[in-house]
């Protein structure tokens, strides 16, 4: 049996039977997969993103298919050029004619580098690493930013697990016109073996803490 979890701080939890079916290698939620559905209220189009705590604890984050929102999410700030500039306004002033009613966004960065987060609460954001991130620098939309109470340049905190004494500091530097810079990065990800490629979830317990979650890149099959 798997148990399913969509809070870690919550008691919370459901039961689920799995099967491995070995000629598609796939593995199969079957019985108690229909009460989980139901008990979240999953539709179609519903993203469901399961994090392995353990061989039987899986910590479910589900992203509701109606409250996706295409919006640019730009990974260099305004001043390399004009043209970035320009887009960079554009994306601002759509922001600003947007509805406030929908709480989570799709963004999709011209380096193909995408993220997806959720003003909540509660609030996350998951983003793929790539060699700048590596190197030392991760770029976030100041929507979510500013959201989450960030609006002028401060520490925070990295906890990849909350029960652990373990930590690293970054620091995050809101821009007015365009993605908000996380800086001092490197270290985390060499202590931890972040590679490209790999997708971190960075969960905001607080303003400055955030639990992150670490997926590795699938390994590919071709």
């Amino acid at each position: 049996m798997i148990i399913l979890k969509t809070s870690m701080d919550s008691t919370i939890s459901w039961q689920v039977r799995g099967i491995s079916i070995k000629n598609c290698h796939s593995f199969l939620l079957i019985k108690g997969w229909r009460r989980f559905c139901q008990e979240n209220s999953l539709k179609k189009g519903d993203i469901c993103t399961f994090n392995v705590i353990e061989t039987t604890v899986w910590h479910v984050i589900i992203t509701r298919y109606k409250e996706k929102i295409d919006q640019p999410c730009y990974e260099k700030p305004s001043a390399s050029s004009m043209k970035r500039k320009r887009e960079d306004d554009r994306s601002i002033s759509e922001e600003q004619k947007r509805p406030k009613g929908s709480m989570t966004s799709w963004c999709k960065a011209s380096s193909k580098t995408g993220c997806i987060f959720e003003i909540g609460p509660p609030a996350w954001i998951k983003k793929e690493i790539n060699m700048g991130a590596i190197k030392n620098r991760l770029y976030f939309p100041p929507v979510f930013c500013k959201a989450i109470g960030i609006r002028e340049p401060c520490k925070i905190t990295l906890k990849t697990s909350m029960s652990s004494t373990t930590s690293w500091q970054a620091r995050v530097v809101p821009y007015n016109r365009s993605s908000h810079h996380v800086s001092g990065l490197q270290r985390f990800c060499r202590d931890n073996g972040i590679k490209v490629g790999d997708v971190c979830t960075f969960k905001i317990v607080d303003t400055t803490l955030w639990h992150v979650i670490i997926e590795p890149r699938l390994p590919s099959t071709s």
